[in-house]
């Protein structure tokens, strides 16, 4: 596990990640800063690695590469690139 600040422009070096949680988090962002945050969480997630988000997050109309998983109700993307 790791803290950092999700606004930074870098996160440095953690690229390889299986899985991310970003739940709750997102809806105190406007449409830009959401869309720098996912694309550095897609970068730093592994080839087919996962991006978990709150039930009242969307990341639609933002032009990502993430598809749209759901299982039991439970909502996830999984990376693309």
């Amino acid at each position: 596990f790791r803290r950092l600040n999700l606004a930074e422009r870098s996160w440095g070096d953690i690229g390889g990640q299986d899985i991310i949680f970003l739940r709750n988090v997102l809806i105190y962002f406007d449409q830009d800063t959401k869309r720098e945050i996912l694309t550095r969480a897609n970068r730093a997630l592994g080839k087919g690695g996962y991006l978990v988000l709150g039930g009242a997050e969307s990341i639609l109309n933002l032009g990502l590469n993430f598809d749209r998983r759901e299982v039991n109700q439970a909502i996830f993307y999984r990376q693309t690139d």
